[in-house]
């Protein structure tokens, strides 16, 4: 978790929820835990940049599922149960937690999280960090209803694959506009590098976001509202 205190001193809290990610993004701030699975040897590897486990898929069982409980076995991932203690330990009184990774719901057990969550503290001091593979994979309308925003990275209009995994930025912006066609609050967030010196490039990255209805901007640490 990383915590900070905005100038209303309202504790925000970052809770990156798993590790576990299906992409492998070099500039991962988090270093999170890259799941793919090979038919041809049946195994599920979960690799960061410094090492990598190789499980055995059981089954049509889901690979981040089945990578959750390896790494839960390993102590490298809180259990459902110390999760649920965590929010049950937190003083609720002036703060905010937003639920991040990895891909926060990418593992079914923590769309139960969530859920507690909001009915402990209520959807208004919640936000949530998602790609858009777990968006593919939550209704818009549930969603809505557990959290006050969601937040999505979108920094290249188009995929520079020596920084992001192929296809990141397209699943991402895709997925997110069908939450912003029900009138949910989007937040795009853009971790700035040299390339963003092109003035053309954050043209298409701002007209591409409010093409979908995102109103709301973070370069690095300032929030942009239009």
């Amino acid at each position: 978790m990383e915590f900070y205190k905005e100038k209303n001193q309202r504790l925000d809290i970052i809770w990156n929820l798993t590790s576990i990610c299906p992409w492998n993004c070099s500039i991962c701030c988090v270093d999170a835990k890259q799941v793919s699975y090979s038919k041809i040897t049946n195994l599920i590897t979960i690799r960061d940049s410094v090492s990598s486990f190789e499980v055995p898929r059981i089954g049509e069982e889901n690979i981040f599922n089945a990578s959750l409980k390896y790494l839960q076995s390993k102590k490298l991932e809180l259990t459902y149960e110390e999760k649920i203690k965590t929010l049950d330990n937190i003083d609720y009184d002036n703060v905010q937690i937003d639920f991040s990774g990895g891909d926060a719901l990418i593992v079914e057990e923590n769309h139960k999280v969530l859920e507690y969550a909001a009915h402990k503290i209520g959807k208004e001091n919640i936000t949530i960090t998602l790609t858009g593979n777990a968006l593919n994979q939550v209704s818009p309308g549930k969603l809505k209803n557990l959290v006050k925003e969601l937040n999505f990275t979108y920094d290249f209009p188009e995929n520079d694959e020596h920084i992001r995994s192929a296809g990141y930025n397209f699943s991402n912006l895709s997925n997110a506009q069908k939450f912003a066609e029900i009138g949910m609050n989007l937040r795009a967030e853009v971790p700035l590098s040299t390339k963003h010196k092109n003035l053309n490039m954050l043209n298409r990255i701002y007209l591409d976001l409010k093409n979908i209805g995102v109103k709301k901007l973070l370069f690095n640490e300032n929030i942009f509202v239009w």
